[in-house]
């Protein structure tokens, strides 16, 4: 396959790292001609789109859970590759201006808005869970260091490979918060999390990690280290496993011009991709539920209850959702092509799934075959959390080929020069 502006060293070296010449291909049209934008029909609002549990169904749902943790396997997916550089932007680029003593920090805070930032964090620094380490580094209180003029021996410390290395570290092995027993990493706040959500009728708890290669020994021994603890602290057993982000799912980097983009030595260059690469590791999962979240996105022990509470509820309507499913696909593959049961799957998948079946589908093999399609798929729940402005993805109804569908879609999907898109 010939594919403009390849080599045949560029195919050998593709092919090396397991990215097949037609997703390559597929790559560069995108890059020559972006996919159009999103077309928005509607923001999704609470009963249109966003179904709201009321705490009358709390019971009920929770129950569920149970039960769902009795006859299924659940785990938990936590995407954990990424560097901690930028929750430590604001020191990295404090470290570069030279600012040695607080009182340049003061001055430089007036006008700057990352030496303010440093400014906050230096004043604070004894609250931290990873100030006794900063200390060890030091040999001295890391707050005196910040107030006696040792700003940059303060960030060196902090951010240098002579001391913690944190701007090099991947979050999950940042000590996040403190607790009475010590300080925990954010992948400890996940191993103590799930302990609330994975366990199943055995005790068992499961966790996967999806972690880059160079950092997979450090994850391993954090694991080794604390699991035992937590265990017999929470009266659970844990299963945690980890993958690396595949190489056959990385892109061929691209200049503005839409080329393959080359290093020094005239190779392509290759980048990881999103989230969505880590669809073949959550395939590669042996679970019926798994609950996905971000390393980042943890909360100390007494904020942990309205996350667990919450958790579950959601992983028991996943798990009453997946039962009817079931039921109506029983019904279809029994009856054949009776109405009723078509007709009720239907009314079903747009209802509760929110899946329209198109105006041209009629036929009764159509409407048979469109039920099974919507209802062999996998099943998404996802919590909403009220629109107040902050960066992140939001719920719409959208629509392609005459056919309107809920997106999780990001601002960088819509159309920017189309005023009514942006509303």
């Amino acid at each position: 396959m010939s594919i403009p502006g390849l080599t045949d060293t560029d195919v050998e070296q593709i092919t090396a790292h397991g990215i097949g010449l037609e997703d390559v291909r597929r790559q560069m049209d995108a890059y020559r001609r972006p996919p159009a934008h999103a077309r928005l029909d509607r923001a999704c609002t609470a009963g249109d789109g966003i179904a709201i549990v009321e705490i009358a169904d709390l019971d009920r749902l929770l129950a569920s859970f149970e039960r769902a943790s009795r006859e299924l396997v659940i785990t938990k997916l936590v995407p954990a590759s990424g560097a901690a550089s930028r929750m430590f932007r604001c020191p990295l680029a404090v470290r570069t201006q030279g600012l040695e003593t607080r009182e340049a920090l003061v001055t430089a805070a007036a006008r700057d808005a990352d030496a303010q930032a440093v400014l906050e964090f230096g004043d604070d620094i004894r609250r931290f869970a990873f100030s006794e380490d900063l200390a060890a580094v030091l040999r001295a209180d890391p707050a005196e260091i910040f107030t006696g003029g040792g700003v940059l021996r303060l960030l060196d410390a902090l951010l240098g490979e002579s001391g913690l290395d944190y701007a090099a570290r991947p979050k999950g092995l940042i000590k996040f918060h403190r607790h009475a027993a010590g300080p925990r990493t954010a992948a400890e706040e996940h191993l103590v999390e799930a302990a609330h959500y994975t366990r199943d009728g055995d005790g068992l708890c499961r966790v996967h990690f999806t972690v880059s290669a160079e950092h997979l020994e450090m994850f391993e021994a954090l694991v080794a280290e604390v699991t035992p603890r937590l265990g017999r602290t929470l009266d659970v057993g844990y299963r945690v496993d980890f993958s690396l982000q595949k190489a056959s799912t990385d892109a061929v980097a691209a200049t503005p011009e839409g080329g393959p983009f080359r290093d020094d030595d005239g190779g392509l260059l290759f980048r990881p991709a999103g989230h969505g690469a880590l669809l073949e590791n959550l395939g590669d999962l042996d679970a019926d539920i798994v609950f996905i979240k971000n390393i980042d996105n943890v909360v100390p022990d007494h904020l942990k209850e309205p996350t667990v509470i919450w958790k579950r509820a959601l992983g028991g309507l996943l798990y009453e959702l997946r039962a009817e499913i079931g039921r109506h696909l029983e019904a279809i593959a029994e009856d054949g092509c009776a109405l009723g049961s078509v007709d009720g799957a239907l009314t079903f998948a747009s209802e509760k799934l929110g899946v329209k079946t198109p105006t041209d589908v009629v036929g009764a093999e159509e409407r048979i075959a469109h039920a099974r399609d919507v209802l062999s798929r996998p099943l998404r729940v996802c919590g909403m959390v009220r629109n107040e402005g902050e960066p992140g993805g939001g719920p719409f109804w959208v629509e392609s080929n005459g056919i309107v569908s809920k997106q999780i879609v990001e601002s960088s999907q819509v159309d920017p020069d189309d005023a009514s898109q942006q509303e």
